[in-house]
């Protein structure tokens, strides 16, 4: 008769997978590494462009940030860095700005302890999108939702923003 289960031989990571997870993923946050996020990205957008879908590009970023370096040091500001750039594929500029509606809500409620002091953040989000029929590329969308980010900052911070125009 045989075993109903085999003994699992453990695997540590060789060199060459450890190196790969160094290149693509943030230690600090566990996500995707900033070239690693733009080349998915990149490669879904050419995805969504062949299939005729709509895209969404997001750039946040945590309103006075310095602040919280500041006031409760980097730990602090470890603990709630969280966020970099989103992208949404198949997704169309309303639906996008009623999650990242929900999301900076979210984040302006949310409270973070540390050392006995409680810490609240709030979001700023620049968003772009592109039509089903764009030639748009991911440093362009980039490019106009940082404008927009610009813009929320501007606007005195914990806003989502939308681009002034589609790509």
């Amino acid at each position: 008769m045989q075993p109903l289960t085999t003994p699992v031989k453990p695997e540590f990571p060789t060199e060459e997978t450890l190196g790969v997870r160094l290149a693509t993923i943030d230690e600090l946050t566990g996500l995707l590494s900033r070239r690693a996020f733009l080349e998915q990205s990149d490669a879904l957008l050419k995805l969504c462009q062949r299939q005729n879908q709509n895209a969404t590009f997001v750039m946040p970023d945590l309103d006075k940030f310095k602040a919280i370096n500041d006031q409760h040091g980097h730990g602090g500001g470890d603990l709630v860095l969280r966020e970099f750039a989103i992208f949404m594929p198949g997704t169309s500029l309303e639906a996008a700005l009623t999650l990242l509606e929900k999301l900076r809500s979210m984040a302006e409620n949310h409270i973070t302890h540390y050392h006995g002091d409680t810490i609240r953040t709030s979001v700023s989000m620049g968003v772009s999108d592109t039509r089903a029929d764009s030639i748009a590329s991911i440093s362009s969308l980039s490019r106009v939702s940082d404008e927009a980010l610009y813009r929320a900052k501007s606007a005195g911070g914990n806003k989502v923003v939308p681009a002034i125009t589609s790509l």
